[in-house]
């Protein structure tokens, strides 16, 4: 089966995907204008019409644009089409159609956007990173659940420890919800290791699998980070591992993935193969 690859709507240049896909035409199906496919002569692709712009509201591309590319690629998956649909497009938008087209997958209330990002030790897992921006404790209690079963599966790992984003170690810290998260979170189970609450410059140590949080202060603290190893890049000239390759729409049924929006060509191949590697749990 082939992933369904959207070229639009974003910041992403073409050259860029064409160096990512390079002899990798029989795994592809592209979505674009005609402007842009005519770059990929060789691969199965679709024309599409209308373009999900980053400025466009959720809402909006919902009622009027089911004949862009986003739309078209995530309906290839509902169809067993594509076993994946990636994308560097509006993350919002992407959520809505996702949920929309493909539907929550039970008993998970929200969607959830799920990256992995490199520590001192291990891969981490870090969710919601900006799908949902209103939540309550029990969608927290969710995102752990959904992000355990991910780790599990690509790492290999019996119980995955989990913790809470927070602005202290104590089980009172934090608002109401995190607080009753850190509730939920503290029942015996037998999925994954509850550790409590974690403060952000303990994040990179490695000592966790899985860390949770709500969409506003998990995107912040994403894109603070991508900033920062920017930052240490460009003042010190030492390679860094990219904080993402690709960041996972969690809680439908079907795969999708979502890119930065101005992605580099180790992003996209990183994307790959996470989606090549995920669609047998699909």
């Amino acid at each position: 089966m082939k992933i369904a690859l959207d070229l639009m709507g974003s910041e992403t240049p073409t050259k860029t995907f064409k160096q990512a896909l390079q002899k990798q035409s029989k795994h592809f199906i592209l979505l674009g204008s005609k402007a842009v496919l005519k770059h990929f002569p060789t691969f199965e692709h679709i024309v599409t019409k209308s373009v999900v712009k980053m400025g466009d509201a959720p809402k909006d591309v919902l009622r009027h644009k089911q004949d862009s590319s986003m739309a078209i690629g995530l309906d290839l998956v509902k169809e067993k089409k594509a076993v994946a649909f990636i994308s560097c497009g509006n993350t919002g938008a992407i959520a809505a159609l996702s949920n929309s087209k493909l539907g929550k997958l039970k008993p998970f209330s929200r969607l959830g956007l799920l990256a992995h990002i490199p520590t001192k030790k291990k891969p981490l897992a870090i969710i919601d990173v900006g799908a949902n921006l209103y939540y309550d404790a029990k969608t927290l209690f969710e995102y752990g659940k959904l992000a355990a079963r991910f780790q599990k599966y690509l790492f290999q790992l019996k119980k995955p420890k989990i913790a809470l984003l927070n602005i202290g170690h104590e089980a009172t810290k934090g608002k109401q919800e995190q607080q009753k998260a850190y509730q939920l979170f503290s029942k015996k189970n037998a999925y994954f290791t509850f550790v409590g609450n974690i403060e952000g410059q303990d994040v990179f140590e490695g000592t966790i699998d899985v860390l949770v949080t709500d969409g506003f202060s998990g995107n912040i603290f994403l894109k603070t980070a991508e900033g920062v190893a920017n930052f240490l890049q460009s003042q010190y000239k030492f390679d860094l591992p990219s904080l993402a390759y690709g960041a996972i729409i969690c809680g439908v049924n079907g795969l999708v993935i979502k890119c930065h929006g101005k992605s580099k060509t180790q992003d996209l191949l990183g994307a790959f193969e996470k989606a090549k590697h995920l669609s047998a749990i699909f």
